[in-house]
């Protein structure tokens, strides 16, 4: 409002300068007036750009709110069922299906428990308390082991993980256990986002003074309208119809928040339908 009445107010002294001032007067109301309606306009669309950017806050906060419940309800509920089949007097006479229900009950725990690390790990970030533990450690070493833990996963749905590693052993100073999270989500996320056989490379390796690490899959891809916000938290890539990728929008925040945090970056590189690169980056320290 106070920007109509400046303009307004500088109407006015064009009009009294156009009338009693002569061409310099005409020339110079005009100037003003350009002026006006310049810094009238700049205001109106910083303006709506902040609305814009509070309602897209709001929604991804609120499909936060959806994916955080619907992640925590989906496997107390089959715990809750699982605890109720092991009630029954009778399941003792079926020992194999007792197991089966209490591996269910075990799996859909380390599932919560894996929620509430992120939601925790979020807490830390937000408030600055997440510190980190620096060590000398072996990136090829770290890639090694997260390839075992995953191959079987990968092996049960036919497909396969490569692991590409330098020729030399390269040694970095960083926190082990969140540098381990980092990967861990990456190569989680190659498997889950892929609709046919998973195939995933990891390569270790130098450029140009820089260490890299890339996670590359065959899996659905990334629009280039969404690769500028993987990074925001709680951002997810709408899936369409694809309701059955679990997460809650944190992992991929947390990966550039740790790999900022060892003076490195993130990066993202994807085209629909053709695999996903992501790619760590630090400077190596002489």
């Amino acid at each position: 409002m106070s920007a109509l009445f400046v303009c307004i107010g500088l109407m006015s002294i064009q009009i009294y300068w156009s009338m009693h001032m002569g061409m310099v007067g005409r020339t110079i109301g005009w100037m003003m007036m350009s002026v006006a309606m310049m810094t009238v306009l700049g205001g109106l669309m910083l303006v709506l750009f902040k609305l814009l950017r509070q309602k897209m806050l709001h929604e991804v906060q609120k499909d936060f709110v959806s994916n955080i419940t619907h992640e925590f309800k989906t496997p107390l509920s089959v715990i809750h069922l699982s605890a109720e089949v092991l009630k029954d007097p009778k399941i003792i006479t079926t020992p194999q299906r007792l197991l089966n229900y209490a591996g269910i009950i075990a799996q859909e725990s380390k599932h919560l428990s894996s929620h509430v690390e992120k939601v925790f790990q979020l807490s830390e970030i937000e408030s600055g308390g997440l510190k980190m533990k620096p060590d000398t450690m072996d990136w090829g070493e770290l890639l090694q082991e997260n390839v075992k833990i995953f191959e079987k996963i990968i092996q049960e749905q036919s497909g396969e993980i490569k692991l590409h590693l330098s020729d030399s052993q390269i040694d970095f100073y960083g926190d082990y256990f969140h540098l381990n999270n980092v990967i861990s989500n990456l190569i989680d996320n190659a498997i889950k986002y892929c609709d046919n056989t998973p195939v995933i490379h990891i390569f270790l390796k130098i450029r140009r003074k820089n260490l890299h690490i890339s996670v590359k899959d065959n899996g659905i891809g990334i629009g280039k309208q969404h690769q500028k916000l993987l990074f925001r938290k709680f951002y997810r890539v709408p899936t369409g119809n694809v309701h059955d990728v679990k997460g809650v929008g944190l992992g991929l925040n947390y990966a550039k928040f740790i790999a900022k945090a060892h003076g490195g970056e993130i990066r993202c590189s994807s085209n629909l339908g053709k695999g996903s690169t992501f790619t760590l980056v630090f400077p190596i320290k002489n």
